[in-house]
């Protein structure tokens, strides 16, 4: 779907669709609902979250609003929804830059130290973990990065069941932070309203871009599976385990003071949804890495398989 959606913005969907506004009130009513979905539901699923529908979207939206087009969109039905459009579009678009530009440097996997791209040491098994010296190579070498070098170099080998390129993948974890970011303030003040006796390390975030707009929610690591309890996925030692499994892994991290977890979930086709475990530093706090692990499951109500993957 991430494709289809990449592919109909080139192809003039949203011009299209600014070229009917002068006649919009007067098509047939379902014709009108289902424009309506399309800029106003289906489209925004996909802009909020992969890298490549919002860069599609916001060249298709340079294309599409002519000063015609926005004259006769204000006097339509269709202003409401189309405004809302732009926003996201305009945002995430803004968001993405920034992000980009942000990250032509890299990060010492060791020490955290930001470095210019083609300054840093890279592994050359996995080409994946980045370091500012060889002394912190051979530091994280030794902690933890023997253990995991071959499952990161596996995380970006494209896996039928993730629509997310590698570049995406990237991106998405830094969407992901901005957005609990931001709203930092908000879901402290839910965390203490709904779990106020549970430590915030024992609470995670919850954020379904499948929705429009976005829900973000607390929830308490003890209470959710988010009814896949008895699903078998591929785990981050490449056995399979279970979506259970996970949260234990999740709690037991939370427990050591490691982080706070973000679950996430996105769309991806008209049913199905991959569910996506962010381990970030203190993310309602601001503090720290955006980011340690994203460990992704797409989760297919029709299969029983589910693939997980751990990217830094």
């Amino acid at each position: 779907m991430r494709l289809g959606a990449t592919g109909t913005l080139r192809d003039g969907l949203l011009r299209a669709i600014a070229s009917l506004a002068s006649a919009f009130d007067l098509l047939d009513e379902a014709i009108r609902y289902n424009i309506l979905l399309i800029i106003g539901s289906v489209l925004p699923r996909y802009i909020s979250v992969y890298g490549s529908v919002i860069a599609s979207a916001s060249d298709a939206l340079k294309r599409a609003e002519t000063k015609a087009n926005k004259a006769n969109i204000e006097k339509s039905g269709l202003k409401g929804a189309w405004d809302e459009l732009h926003r996201t579009v305009t945002e995430r678009a803004s968001l993405k830059e920034r992000v980009e530009l942000k990250h032509g440097t890299d990060e010492c996997y060791y020490c955290w130290k930001t470095s210019p791209r083609n300054a840093v040491l890279r592994c050359a098994s996995c080409q994946d973990a980045t370091y500012c010296s060889k002394e912190c190579q051979t530091l994280a070498w030794q902690s933890v990065h023997k253990s995991e070098c071959k499952l990161r170099g596996r995380a970006y080998i494209d896996a039928p069941y993730d629509p997310m390129t590698r570049r995406e993948r990237k991106l998405f974890p830094k969407l992901v932070s901005h957005d609990v970011q931001v709203r930092a303030a908000s879901l402290l003040n839910l965390a203490a309203r709904e779990h106020p006796n549970t430590p915030l390390n024992a609470l995670a975030v919850y954020i379904n871009y499948s929705q429009v707009p976005a829900v973000f929610n607390v929830f308490a690591l003890s209470d959710e599976c988010f009814g896949m309890n008895g699903r078998q996925v591929l785990g981050m030692d490449g056995e399979e385990t279970s979506v259970v499994s996970l949260f234990d892994f999740a709690r037991e991290k939370a427990e050591e003071g490691s982080g706070m977890f973000v679950v996430s979930f996105v769309s991806f086709g008209r049913v199905d949804r991959i569910f996506h475990l962010h381990l970030m530093s203190s993310p309602l706090a601001g503090l720290g890495p955006d980011l340690v692990h994203d460990i992704r499951v797409v989760h297919k109500p029709r299969e029983t398989f589910a693939h997980v993957e751990l990217v830094e």
